[in-house]
């Protein structure tokens, strides 16, 4: 069921910027592990090669993880500022009610 309330924005707002952690962290970690690999020092040509090559392309795709994470934490923080702002258009609409019931 899709809902469209303040704490339905809010909660998508944090899975989200959650998401982006845990795809930095993931990635991270699984990069981490690729620069152990037998490529340091290599026992033949092609470890060599791999050894010269394999820094640029980690840093390469590092910036591009750190950038999508990035991306996700600012997705997540315009989420939670929709669910705020729904909040407050729910709570001057009650404020108004309360003038057409002659409340005031």
């Amino acid at each position: 069921m899709i809902e469209f309330n303040p704490s339905s924005w809010r909660k998508a707002g944090a899975a989200v910027s959650d998401a982006g952690k845990e795809f930095s962290s993931t990635v991270g970690s699984q990069l981490g592990s690729l620069s152990t690999t037998g490529a340091d020092g290599g026992i033949s040509m092609i470890d060599g090669l791999i050894a010269g090559v394999l820094p640029a392309v980690m840093e390469a795709v590092s910036e591009t993880v750190d950038g999508l994470a990035a991306g996700m934490a600012t997705e997540g923080g315009f989420l939670v500022a929709i669910g705020d702002a729904y909040a407050e258009v729910e709570l001057d609409a009650e404020t108004l009610s309360g003038f057409i019931n002659e409340e005031y």
